[in-house]
């Protein structure tokens, strides 16, 4: 199995820096998934403060734009 502790640490590093409060990541290949792991918390309308989980939904807003406009870019 290979160590993903790298992944931990970059993802841990930029919450600390504040780039965002939590986050989720998945490293898998195309027969299963290899890693899966969450970070951080978040903080509720109502002022509570959930711990993220691998379950934890986000809104993903426009960043479908990114990936769009670069494939506009590479035609």
């Amino acid at each position: 199995m290979p160590n993903f502790s790298r992944i931990d640490e970059l993802t841990e590093s930029y919450i600390a820096k504040g780039y965002f409060p939590s986050a989720v990541v998945s490293v898998f290949n195309e027969k299963e998934t290899l890693y899966r792991a969450a970070y951080g918390e978040n903080v509720m309308p109502d002022g509570s403060v959930m711990k993220t989980t691998v379950d934890t939904a986000f809104d993903m807003a426009s960043c479908t734009k990114i990936a769009t406009s670069t494939q506009i870019l590479m035609l």
